[in-house]
């Protein structure tokens, strides 16, 4: 029904229903105000009633009456309900003292009664029985209501939005749950910039927490233990460039407070969306550093000008997993301790990361961690695996491991797409050696350029991958240099110009690549070296190659050496050139399909083993004896 009509003036007057609403939205806002008495008359100077939820008495039965009809409503000394309009729509209409009493008794009862509802929300730890209005500045209601004795503090519910002008200091034993945080801060330090600060306390939530504003991190904490931040949203932060700003969603550690290592933090659920700050320096969507015993799980993590997710220092035990990660500035997830610090014992798992290093960025000196997975420097014991990469514009590598990083394990991932196509799906080089890392079961096809570069490492596992490149010149399965310790075994590889090629080996020993499957556009294995190429075993491998092309090729240059080969049982049906290996080369033979007939280069002086005839033979004056 209508609330207003338009008289012949063209004015608006409330109709009976429209005067039925504005009584009942005043009584839910401020309840009843009960007065003496019909007998008496309503209030002077005019004994009238001026508000819809102006309760009258009846002395003569106890009950209580409003006036449902227009206002002011006279009602004069010796008057009943009877006299003054009768009882019905449109007129008096009983609300006690029975009636009052059923509308008590109701579950939202007390609100009729402001000084019940207000006692109700404080003992709930709603903000609202501090004063706190909803679009007003709260400040003083949150720290009241934190400093009260109720174990939680509601920010007044989902849709509540309170301003606020300063940092909200958690306390232990407490949580602060269900509503929208607006900060205006003016200026100030980066501590001061944040919005709640969870700083050595113990057993303390945020749930359900709204969180933006210019601030520099929706959430920071350091130190402490048993922290859950859960299903928070933190948006549209660190965009106003205020001195010093870093434009964190949330952030945990400080160095200023190092000796405060945080032990127990999950962080789950949780919507993070627009994060930027000052610089490409600034921005992840979660930051944790000098932390154990931390879970990041099931998080959306979108558009941030640097990480979605970044592991610092000094983080032991930890799980990152279930995330969705896109439109990142740079790395998706990066594990990168300081220098001198650690990150050890980790996984990363069934996260998805999609449009990593996707956007522009101007100041590229010394950029770094284009990645879609970054384990860097001075990390051990980590396991990443089952996670999907879709690269952005600007990515480089979907996985890399950097300097000093012991017993990494990449696993089970895929790297899909097609749109953007990367250099590298994966190296093992920044600076010094890596060692202990296995590399198996990964997916790629058709989005990166190469897969695999190691250099600089130790005791490397390549199996099992599948991997077809684009076609690119100067493109590879695997490029290797100054390596102890490879196996690269049961690989399929397609589309690439070589299956495994060096621009330098280096000193590379200990290298075992068998039952490979792969289809090159040039050479199926180049190597050249200027330093030692020994122990090398290269067996059951199917290479398909153009013509023209060589199967295995293996040179020296400068004071290169090779020695102590073992070239068996390769498959090589197509390039005229099946194995070249360098005059110098000693200590190497050839077995079944590597025989005289298939090697169309060879040098006087040569020492070849050919099972089919169990003897020595040698390659002098241009034939064989």
């Amino acid at each position: 029904m209508a609330r207003e009509y338009i008289d012949r003036f063209g004015d608006a007057h409330y109709t009976i229903e429209g005067l039925r609403w504005v009584a009942q939205q005043t009584i839910a806002s401020f309840g009843y105000i009960t007065l003496k008495s019909f007998q008496l008359g309503a209030p002077l100077p005019n004994n009238e009633l001026t508000l819809p939820n102006q309760v009258l008495q009846d002395e003569t039965d106890g009950e209580y009456y409003r006036w449902d009809g227009a206002f002011p409503k006279t009602v004069a000394v010796g008057s009943t309900p009877a006299s003054t309009g009768g009882v019905g729509l449109g007129a008096w209409l009983s609300v006690g003292d029975s009636s009052l009493r059923g509308d008590l008794a109701k579950d939202d009862g007390y609100t009729l009664i402001p000084s019940v509802q207000t006692q109700q929300w404080r003992e709930e730890g709603d903000i609202r029985g501090w004063g706190a209005v909803d679009g007003g500045f709260n400040d003083s209601a949150i720290l009241a209501a934190l400093n009260s004795d109720s174990p939680s503090v509601k920010l007044g519910g989902r849709g509540f939005v309170s301003k606020l002008l300063a940092t909200i200091n958690h306390k232990s034993n407490k949580v602060i749950h269900s509503g929208s945080l607006n900060f205006q801060f003016a200026g100030g330090t980066q501590q001061e910039k944040s919005g709640i600060l969870m700083a050595n306390i113990s057993n303390s939530k945020v749930i359900d927490v709204d969180i933006t504003g210019t601030l520099d991190g929706g959430i920071r904490g350091y130190g402490g233990s048993n922290i859950v931040i859960d299903g928070v949203s933190v948006h549209d932060i660190g965009v106003s460039a205020l001195t010093g700003e870093c434009g964190m969603g949330i952030w945990f550690g400080d160095y200023a407070h190092y000796e405060n290592q945080t032990d127990g933090l999950l962080i789950q659920n949780c919507r993070i969306n627009n994060i930027g700050g000052v610089g490409i320096m600034r921005g992840d969507g979660i930051l944790v550093y000098n932390s154990k015993n931390f879970t990041l799980r099931n998080n959306n993590i979108t558009t941030v000008n640097r990480m979605g997710i970044s592991a610092g220092s000094d983080c032991l035990y930890f799980k990152i997993n279930g995330n969705y990660i896109g439109d990142t500035l740079l790395a998706g997830i990066d594990i990168e301790p300081d220098a001198h610090y650690t990150a050890s014992n980790f996984k990363i798992y069934n996260n998805t990361i999609i449009g990593f290093a996707s956007r522009f960025v101007t100041a590229t000196s010394g950029l770094g961690q284009l990645f879609g997975i970054d384990v860097h420097a001075n990390t051990s014991y980590g396991k990443v695996y089952k996670n999907i990469l879709a690269a952005g514009q600007y990515g480089k590598e979907a996985f890399h491991i950097g300097n000093h990083a012991d017993e990494i394990e990449i696993t089970d991932n895929d790297l899909i797409g097609g749109a953007v196509v990367i250099p590298l799906f994966i190296k093992t080089f920044d600076g010094s050696g890596s060692k202990h890392i296995k590399i198996n079961r990964n997916r790629a096809k058709g989005t990166c350029k190469s897969f695999a570069q190691i250099a600089m490492s130790e005791d490397v596992y390549i199996s099992e991958n599948i991997f077809s490149g684009n076609s690119s010149a100067d493109s590879y399965f695997l490029s290797v240099a100054t390596t102890l310790g490879l196996n690269v075994d049961y690989n399929r590889s397609s589309n690439t110009t070589n299956f495994i090629k060096s621009g330098d080996a280096g000193d590379t020993s200990n290298m075992k690549v068998t039952n490979n499957n792969a289809y090159t556009l040039e050479s199926g294995i180049e190597i050249v070296t200027s330093g030692l190429l020994s122990e090398v075993i290269m067996t059951g491998n199917s290479l398909l190659c153009p013509a023209s092309s060589i199967g295995i090729y293996l040179e020296i240059t400068a004071d290169g050496a090779i020695t102590n080969l073992n070239l068996r049982g390769n498959i090589i049906p197509i390039a005229t050139n099946k194995i070249y290996v360098s005059p110098s080369a000693t200590g190497w033979d050839t077995l079944t399909r590597n025989t005289r007939s298939q090697i169309s280069v060879a040098y006087n002086g040569m020492q070849l083993f050919e099972l089919s005839t169990n003897s020595n033979i040698q390659y002098l004056n241009n034939g064989w004896l």
